[in-house]
This record gives C-alpha cells, structure tokens and sequence, in this order.
C-alpha cells in the first residue's frame, strides 16, 4: 500500500481527533469549521480518529514483529557481529562502514524530514523514486519522481502552491542526509537538506 495513504490516515485521524477534542469551530489554514458538533459526533469522530491514526502509524510493522524494537526496519540489538573473517567483534567498536561504490545501488527509501517539518516519503524502484512531502503546520505538499547515479539524486516536482521545480542533491557517506539545491517557480533557487 502506497505510503502516502498511511500519511493520509494519520493526518485525517489526527484532525478528527482535534475535532472531537475541541468540538468544533476550528479554523487552521483555510479550512474551517464553525458550527459547534454535538457529543454523539464528538464519540465518533473521536473513535474514527483513533482507528486511522493508529492505522497511519502502525502499518508498516511487518507482520512477524515483536514488541521489542523490531519492526519499522529497525533490528533488534545483538551483542556482537561477525566479520568476514567470522571473528566476533564488539558492535561498538569504531569500524567504518563500507561506501556503496557507484555499481551498489543505494537504497534512499522510506521518510524523510525537512528543517521546516515537511515529511518526505521516498519509494524506490532501481535507480528511480517517487516522493510525497507533506507539512502538517504549513499545509505545504509536493510530489515528483527523481532518478539517482551513484550517491546523486536528480528531481522534477510539483507543489500546491502551485509551482514546479527542479532538484540536484547529493547522499551523505552514510546515508542519512541528503543536500542539494532547488529551484522552484515560485520560491527560487534555495539549498534544501533533508534527513533520517
């Protein structure tokens, strides 16, 4: 399932919570909502609310997870590693990790963030991805589709401002930052890094 409807179920489920929380007369950017809502609307926007938040945060789990770290692509810890040449040795021991060389395909996948709070859902397929970036305070999207050549990234996008764009970045040795610089029709040319 695309990760921008896990995105969607979190930000709705979020919002119906606000709304039976506050019950009613809301206005955030320029949506608004004035009556007043009743209790039993209250009971199951609430309700409603958690299903879909919950929904947008636990989807990813893999099926076969427990409850103790694993999941969300995060293993569960092990005292010690093998080497290659099966000797074992402390995980916290200051060895570099290797760098992808420009054949190894990196995997730039997953969520993103931005200095801002835009969130940057990454999907990849080979050398290309596709992204949805979404700021809850802003109201700011965006989405586009890139190719990437070694630690690379090139991009084209569109946004709800509306505007279209262009980006150049680069991957970060370990592949938790990625820098580059945008140009958009509407906001210029800005540096822009996100990370996960």
């Amino acid at each position: 399932m695309p990760q921008s409807i896990t995105i969607a179920a979190f930000t709705f489920g979020a919002v119906l919570i606000l709304l039976a929380l506050t019950g009613g007369k809301i206005k955030f950017w320029q949506a608004e909502i004035s009556e007043k809502v009743g209790a039993p609307m209250r009971v199951i926007s609430f309700v409603l609310g958690a299903i879909l938040l919950s929904f947008g945060l636990l989807y990813e789990r893999p099926p076969n997870s427990d409850s103790e770290g694993e999941g969300r692509g995060h293993p569960s810890p092990s005292p010690t590693k093998k080497t290659p040449d099966d000797h074992d040795q402390r995980i916290g021991d200051p060895t570099p990790e290797p760098t992808p060389s420009p054949s190894t395909q990196i995997d730039i996948g997953g969520i993103w963030r931005d200095a801002t709070g835009t969130i940057f859902q990454i999907t990849q397929e080979g050398a290309t991805y596709k992204f949805v970036g979404t700021n809850q305070i802003t109201g700011y999207m965006s989405w586009g589709s890139g190719t990437i050549k070694g630690r690379a990234l090139e991009s084209a996008f569109r946004t709800n401002l509306p505007s279209t764009g262009t980006g150049v970045g680069t991957l970060s040795a370990d592949g938790r930052q990625i820098t580059g610089t945008v140009n958009d029709s509407a906001l210029r040319q800005y540096v822009w890094v996100i990370y996960r």
